[in-house]
């Protein structure tokens, strides 16, 4: 019993002598990052062996909007398709250097081109809004088969 009761004060004792640290926790919240495409990269019709080329200036681009954290950046990165299939072998897309402003003025005057297409590049989107334009082009080959040619280009963003 003695031996209980040593050990029970010695227990209070080191416990009254015992040390603790805190650290501070935070955190900054982004609203969450959205991505719309509002238009189709249409070639229309294109005769085998001519090029049809849409650049990222021309109204035709394909069109995407990005909604963010007003002031943040975001990260884009952005894939085109390596050819476009259909009912023959398919035919191979170039990708247009892809154009970004933050307003909805799509001129070479006023928006930038990315530093990498196919890649990725930080933009700044002081408005919350991105606004990107894209455009490509095929040379159907003398030969090719008649009909209807898609691809995809994808389009990631996130804050880096």
């Amino acid at each position: 019993m003695k031996n209980l009761i040593l050990t029970a004060v010695l227990l209070l004792i080191v416990s009254s002598l015992s040390f603790g640290q805190s650290a501070q926790v935070t955190a900054i919240v982004n609203m969450a990052i959205s991505i719309n495409t509002g238009t189709t990269l249409n070639l229309g019709i294109v005769q085998q062996g001519s090029t049809k080329t849409i650049l990222s200036s021309n109204p035709g681009a394909t069109a995407f909007i990005i909604s963010g954290e007003p002031g943040a950046q975001i990260l884009v990165t952005v894939a085109f398709p390596p050819t476009l299939t259909g009912p023959g072998p398919g035919i191979t897309f170039t990708g247009q250097t892809p154009i970004h402003n933050t307003n909805n003025v799509q001129s070479t005057a006023v928006a930038t081109g990315f530093a990498l297409t196919g890649g990725s590049t930080a933009s700044d989107v002081s408005t919350g809004y991105l606004y990107i334009w894209m455009g490509g082009g095929i040379t159907p080959p003398i030969g090719q088969a008649s009909g209807s040619y898609s691809g995809t280009i994808n389009v990631a963003v996130a804050y880096p």
